[in-house]
């Protein structure tokens, strides 16, 4: 077997590695990782009821039913039951979801960053405080319900 014969896997394999990563620095590749989907991406539903807001101490005024639409950092809740409306960005670190809300949005700081941990389990997304950080304690009280 001559030496040539010997190297071609080796020169696959280094070509393949290659090939693979200038596909993933590309500009086309960058540009996709930083719209990336993240596990909490989609069209979620929950209600919030007085009693369940008053009993951890949250503020009334959002009770009802909730829509919530998270996409690519961006985020859009609006409450069914009466027209309050959210809008904002967030990132994703991990578990911990970064929440930003513009003015306009009940019970929130506009500009202020609340953390809050998440986890998806069967179209289920469930949130928890992040310990030494400013969370959105209401978003904990039901399960959201993936709708889409």
């Amino acid at each position: 077997m001559s030496a040539a014969t010997r190297r071609a896997p080796l020169v696959a394999l280094s070509t393949c590695f290659l090939a693979a990563t200038l596909a993933a620095s590309s500009p086309a590749a960058a540009s996709a990782r930083g719209r990336g989907v993240s596990p909490i991406d989609g069209r979620w539903t929950f209600t919030l009821t007085r009693s369940e807001l008053a009993k951890h101490r949250q503020p009334v005024v959002l009770a009802g039913s909730w829509s919530c639409a998270l996409a690519k950092g961006r985020i859009g809740a609006e409450n069914l039951s009466t027209g309050h409306r959210a809008r904002g960005t967030y990132r994703i670190d991990g578990n911990v979801a970064y929440f930003v809300f513009l003015p306009g949005a009940i019970a929130v700081v506009p500009g202020k960053t609340y953390a809050m941990r998440f986890n998806v389990y069967r179209d289920r997304l469930t949130w928890s405080s992040v310990p030494g950080r400013i969370g959105l304690r209401a978003l904990a009280i039901e399960p959201w319900i993936r709708t889409a």
